[in-house]
């Protein structure tokens, strides 16, 4: 497989908010990479995950790694976050990253070959393994869509980190 040759940019989305960010590039290696991030909250996270340099983070062995420990070295994020969908692709294989509810899925010959697991708490895999960690649960409601015209409120929960 050859890989096309592009420039790296860096596209923003129109949406009133700013919480969401598009990036892609070329790995020096030739390697292609697509960054999405869908921020939530407060805005404290998207804007510093903004102004990241992706080009020479795309070198590191697993940005989406990198990316994280920022995050977590930001200190205080409460009530602020982002998604991150990361799809890196080389000759030989195709490298998926992803941390919250943003999904990514591949095709091949119009056919879905994969698709990712949101981490939420639909996903009973990820509720077990944030309970394993020792990360409380509090109750809380959550909006449900019934029809086009209806919502109603469900059960839910938060996660409480310390």
């Amino acid at each position: 497989m050859e890989i096309t040759s592009m420039q790296s940019s860096i596209l923003e989305t129109s949406s009133g908010k700013g919480q969401d960010f598009v990036a892609q590039g070329k790995k020096t290696n030739g390697d292609l990479w697509y960054l999405v991030m869908d921020g939530h909250g407060k805005n404290k996270v998207i804007d510093a995950l903004r102004k990241l340099d992706y080009i020479t983070i795309m070198e590191n062995s697993n940005p989406a790694r990198t990316i994280n420990d920022y995050v977590d070295k930001m200190g205080d994020t409460f009530n602020s976050g982002a998604t991150l969908s990361l799809v890196i692709i080389s000759p030989t294989q195709i490298n998926c990253y992803w941390k919250g509810d943003s999904t990514i899925k591949i095709w091949r010959d119009g056919k879905e070959i994969f698709v990712s697991e949101n981490h939420n708490r639909h996903n009973t895999e990820e509720v077990s393994r944030m309970t394993r960690e020792g990360i409380l649960r509090e109750p809380a409601w959550s909006p449900k869509v019934l029809d086009d015209t209806t919502l109603t409120m469900e059960p839910a929960s938060y996660y409480v980190f310390n």
